[in-house]
């Protein structure tokens, strides 16, 4: 995969990987892919190598540097810019979602082109995840858009299939519209698959594969929104892509809405409904799975299966496609799903919502769409507990001299002001003025704990107050005003007790 299309040849990779060694097959079974690491920087056609990992099966991982101790040189490596999506493209998160979704079915190379030399050159390079999805890959680094005719697959005649990374659209990478958004399995389960080459954008892959589920996922009681932001280079790990519910209630609940799916039929160019992508049932998970329906535990348990730690809705289960018993589709296309989640067994700040909608299938790999929402749970005031109040480390012996540490006991704080001996007769009010004029901001002394250090501390009992706010502070919620009295020094400045 380097930089001369015309050294590169699939022959010298298609059967090199590890994976082959224990049972001669491309099944998964051993080893773990990767395009770069800490020590390599990996392919120059970084994308069509991760495409041809990422939907193989089998282990595979991106490699992102996060650069957590600053800028890196010869050593680590730098990482994929865009393995988190945001500033840099959304091309490699694309990808692990397609991986997730349609990365299934028995691996079969359908296609190795011999074409350019009787020795067995090739840039042309395309395999099934059987009866799930076909992956077309192009080696060349120019803009030459490669057609392969005939490639056999595994789905039924007349099945339509989807270019789902959405290359074929893509107007940068094909500019001639020559790659077809939707392709058509002939009688003899064939296709022709057209694949771009990788001048100037580096995307010479495509993937077609069936349509899966859309709707969307939607909630109630959602008092507030912390707003999403674009991101920049410098902030592309650490903005917030997309806008977080605030739920202040003991309840809330989760709808997800799927739709009526129609594609389009290559031979025609009109749309054609696609019933079996209306789907036929949807789980809901919360973080790694919680039971969230009350029937005694996570109903799906079974591990590597695709519904595993996922809950079913219960309060309503209405499917898009609906077999009547013989056979029949006797659904509207639209699906809805209701679950009511107790918010008082969640606990406070962050929680991660997936809705996951399977696409209807007799035989075949499963295929579905995930829909998901990041919460957070508003609904106590922030927790802190003082957690050390010790002589300054940068001047040992100096005992008047003192770094109060708090930490955020519910792991919700996002600032904290701290104070020492304030007038007993301030009110919350007026100390929460204070920190609002933005006196003894303390600054952060591990992930949920913060740090102020004071000068001049008496020997005797002293009294901290700390006013803690989380991200959601509106002026009512997301904001707490504690006082901590008793906390006892001995720092040979005032007589003390006697």
């Amino acid at each position: 995969m380097t930089g001369n299309g015309l050294a590169n040849n699939w022959h010298g990779i298609r059967n090199a990987s590890i994976d082959l060694n224990d049972d001669g097959l491309h099944n998964g079974s051993q080893g773990v892919a990767f395009v770069q690491s800490h020590d390599e920087i990996g392919a120059f056609l970084s994308n069509v190598a991760h495409a041809y990992v990422l939907m193989r099966p089998g282990n595979a991982l991106v490699y992102l540097n996060a650069e957590e101790f600053g800028p890196t040189g010869n050593f680590s490596k730098p990482g994929k810019d865009d393995a988190l999506g945001g500033f840099y493209g959304e091309t490699i998160t694309k990808l692990v979602q397609l991986r997730n979704t349609h990365g299934r079915g028995d691996f079969r190379e359908r296609w190795i082109d011999d074409a350019f030399n009787p020795n067995g050159f090739s840039n042309v390079y395309i395999y099934e995840r059987s009866n799930s999805a076909i992956v077309g890959l192009n080696s060349r680094n120019d803009a030459f858009v490669e057609t392969s005719s005939g490639v056999q697959t595994d789905f039924a005649a007349n099945t339509i299939l989807v270019e789902l990374t959405g290359n074929a659209a893509d107007p940068v990478v094909d500019p001639g519209g020559t790659i077809p958004d939707t392709i058509r399995v002939n009688g003899a389960g064939q296709v022709d698959i057209s694949i771009p080459g990788n001048n100037p954008h580096g995307r010479g892959y495509v993937i077609y594969g069936l349509p899966n589920p859309h709707g969307s996922l939607s909630l109630s009681n959602v008092a507030s929104q912390l707003a999403g932001s674009t991101p920049a280079a410098i902030t592309n790990g650490s903005a917030r892509l997309n806008s977080i519910g605030v739920i202040h209630a003991d309840f809330f609940e989760v709808m997800l809405n799927t739709t009526p799916v129609s594609v389009i039929d290559p031979s025609t160019q009109l749309l054609v409904r696609d019933f079996h992508a209306d789907g036929d049932s949807a789980v809901l998970k919360l973080d790694g799975g919680l039971d969230l329906n009350n029937l005694a535990g996570v109903d799906h348990t079974v591990p590597g299966n695709v519904s595993y730690g996922f809950e079913e809705f219960t309060d309503s289960r209405n499917p898009g496609y609906l077999d009547d018993g013989n056979g029949n589709n006797i659904g509207t296309g639209s699906g809805t799903y209701v679950q009511t989640i107790d918010a008082t067994q969640l606990s406070e700040g962050r929680h991660y919502l997936t809705a996951r909608a399977f696409r209807q299938r007799d035989s075949g790999p499963v295929i579905f769409t995930d829909f998901k929402q990041a919460i957070y749970i508003d609904r106590l005031p922030p927790e802190a507990d003082p957690i050390s109040f010790e002589p300054f480390a940068s001047a040992p012996g100096v005992l008047e001299n003192r770094d109060l540490v708090v930490a955020s006991t519910d792991r919700t704080a996002d600032n904290m002001h701290l104070f020492l001996d304030l007038p007993q007769g301030l009110s919350d009010a007026q100390v929460l003025a204070l920190a609002l004029d933005g006196q003894q901001d303390a600054g952060t002394y591990d992930v949920d704990s913060r740090i102020f250090g004071f000068t001049g501390v008496t020997t005797g009992n002293h009294v901290a107050t700390v006013v803690t706010f989380e991200p959601t502070f509106d002026g009512i919620h997301g904001i707490n005003v504690q006082r901590f009295p008793g906390m006892f020094t001995a720092t040979g400045i005032g007589a003390g007790f006697w």
